[in-house]
């Protein structure tokens, strides 16, 4: 499976699709975050494929329908003018970095409390 998928570009930014792992164990209520997730409807906007050329591979998208790959799309400054294809790599994987951390601390902030009921006693 593929951590991003770099889709269009203006010549400065680049639209990434970027795949995270979705937390192990459960939130603040016991219930596990993958269900969590789930409850968003996840899928993906590559089309079906072989996970290159702008496509997702079905592992990978079954993966994400089962809620325990999550993805996010950005866009990411990569700016290529006089930057080599290495420059621009490590540019990318430093983007991934940041947005698996925000994204997955988002996740453990939206779904705390996700799956609590109440019944008046």
């Amino acid at each position: 499976m593929s951590d991003m998928h770099v889709l269009d570009g203006d010549g400065e930014t680049v639209k990434v699709v970027m795949h995270f792992g979705v937390p192990a164990g459960n939130n603040s209520v016991g219930t596990s975050w993958v269900a969590a997730v789930l409850s968003t409807a996840p899928t993906t906007i590559l089309p079906d494929g072989d996970g290159t050329d702008g496509t997702i591979e079905t592992t990978e998208k079954s993966a994400i329908e089962a809620g325990t790959i999550f993805e996010h799309v950005t866009r990411v400054h990569a700016d290529g003018s006089g930057q080599t294809t290495g420059g621009r790599q490590a540019v990318l994987r430093n983007a991934y970095a940041v947005a698996e951390a925000a994204v997955t601390a988002d996740i453990q902030s939206r779904f705390k409390f996700y799956g609590h009921t109440e019944s008046e006693a």
